[in-house]
């Protein structure tokens, strides 16, 4: 399992990868790699050569996910062993590089009935020296998600979830959003009005 001082040496393998593992640069930024079952940590794991460069990290989070991102195919076997030997939490998904995904899948032994939705989609990259300022129309505005009333937010992520993930509108699904609902006051999370 990778600790605090194998931090920096993680972002290190990451950064060049970006469009393949933002998740896990994400939460790795947002929560730090010590595990002790908040909203985005996880419990990361590390793949190492005998010259103790990182060759790839699997994330089992809070929330069930895995996620993982190796470069090569003898890295992501060993992380995949090591995850069925410590994997204590049920399996909510698989991302990550769609071979990696499926290889991970079926390693786990992963039935195609635990998943709402198996699929492969694109990876966005876009490098920002291209993006162009563009000014927002008088009738639209920018603000932080924490200035957005609660129950407007709560709408739209249940009908995010139902419309692009599957799930089924319930009780359950109002739970969880409501519980995820506080991630949505940092400063990093915003609504066009």
């Amino acid at each position: 399992m990778l600790k605090s001082q194998d931090k920096k040496k993680l972002e290190e393998y990451l950064a060049p990868h970006k469009s393949e593992s933002m998740f896990i640069c994400s939460n790795l930024k947002a929560a730090g790699i010590v595990y002790n079952g908040a909203a985005f940590e996880g419990e990361y794991f590390g793949c190492f050569d005998k010259e103790d460069q990182l060759l790839g990290v699997i994330v089992h989070y809070s929330n069930g996910k895995i996620i993982m991102h190796a470069s090569n195919n003898m890295g992501l076997k060993q992380l995949t062993l090591h995850l069925k030997k410590y994997i204590h939490r049920a399996v909510s998904g698989v991302l990550g590089p769609a071979t990696q995904a499926s290889y991970v899948i079926k390693e786990l032994g992963l039935p195609d009935s635990c998943f709402r939705i198996n699929s492969c989609e694109r990876l966005y990259e876009l490098c920002l020296s291209d993006l162009k300022d563009s000014a927002i129309p008088n009738n639209c505005n920018i603000t932080p998600a924490h200035n957005v009333p609660k129950d407007i937010l709560i709408k739209w992520m249940i009908d995010y979830q139902v419309e692009a993930l599957g799930a089924i509108n319930d009780d359950k699904l109002s739970e969880q959003v409501n519980k995820h609902i506080g991630h949505l006051s940092s400063n990093d999370c915003f609504v066009l009005v």
